[in-house]
């Protein structure tokens, strides 16, 4: 990481949103997304899994929409029962292609998401889908010729294991050349 700091500095307030363990991010103008909305508020989560504090929490503070997508459970973890209208949950894995696997899963795209839902743009894109970020974000890249999104809060797997450091620079500056970057890093505890 220490080739790839916070190169942004967030003109509004910064605050925690969930634990301060892993689930948990730091949202760039919470204030403003708490404030009285001037249009629909829409956050997309990918592989929300049973972990939604950072879901249950914008849900408490803020009267944003919550679009969360995730093969691995039938339906989104606890959270809070309060604003439940606001929660649209499916069981489907998002990556860089739409297919139903071999086991009956269903693969969607952020660009046939976004059709489906008739959505122009999202607020706040959280991404936490273990050993898809690359692809998933890769074909986001391709999808749109402008990001669809305000803000993007994503885990990233940066070891030997998932891509090289050249493999990563590559990515990362694709990301970059798109608009977007970084004004938190973290280490995932």
């Amino acid at each position: 990481w220490w080739y790839f700091p916070a190169s942004f500095a967030c003109p509004h307030d910064i605050q925690r949103v969930g634990p301060l363990s892993d689930g948990g991010k730091w949202i760039c103008g919470m204030s403003l997304y708490e404030e009285e909305p001037r249009s629909k508020c829409v956050i997309y989560s990918f592989g929300v899994n049973y972990e939604t504090r950072f879901e249950g929490e914008m849900l408490d503070r803020t009267d944003c929409e919550i679009w969360a997508y995730d093969a691995s459970r039938a339906e989104m973890g606890p959270g809070k029962k309060k604003k439940r209208r606001l929660v649209l949950f499916k069981p489907y894995f998002v990556g860089d292609r739409d297919y139903v696997d071999s086991k009956g899963i269903q693969w969607r795209t952020l660009r046939s998401l976004v059709d489906e839902n008739g959505h122009d743009w999202i607020d706040i894109l959280e991404v936490d889908i273990e050993d898809s970020e690359y692809a998933t974000l890769t074909s986001i890249m391709e999808d749109f010729d402008v990001l669809p999104f305000s803000q993007l809060q994503i885990e990233l797997h940066v070891d030997t294991k998932h891509t090289t450091f050249d493999n990563f620079l590559t990515w990362w500056e694709r990301l970059e050349a798109k608009g977007l970057r970084p004004f938190w890093t973290e280490v995932n505890l």
